[in-house]
């Protein structure tokens, strides 16, 4: 009986400190990142990683969670949610949601 408990308690687990639902593929795209409303430039910078959900890329300063952003790259035109802004050695890692979550690949 221990073993099932042990077992749904790790699922549990599981599920709140992996908060993806799509995978992920590292990416090395050039893109530019607006803010959504006003449209003036924000970045030019590297994705970092992609996938149907969302964007990961590294950034020299911070964005605030919640700012909603537009990305551009050779193949996506999408809106997006800023969900984390993490420091790092370098700068700021960045995670993006895609607000409509359209097949583009």
């Amino acid at each position: 009986m221990g073993t099932i408990i042990e077992a749904g308690i790790q699922r549990l687990l599981q599920r709140f400190t992996e908060q993806r639902r799509k995978p992920r593929f590292p990416c090395d795209d050039p893109v530019d990142i607006s803010d959504a409303i006003t449209g003036t430039q924000i970045v030019k910078t590297v994705l970092h990683d992609i996938s149907l959900g969302g964007v990961g890329f590294e950034m020299p300063f911070a964005l605030s969670p919640g700012k909603r952003v537009l990305i551009r790259t050779r193949r996506i035109r999408e809106t997006a949610t800023i969900r984390y802004c993490r420091a790092t050695e370098s700068g700021f890692h960045v995670g993006a949601q895609f607000t409509n979550m359209r097949l583009w690949l």
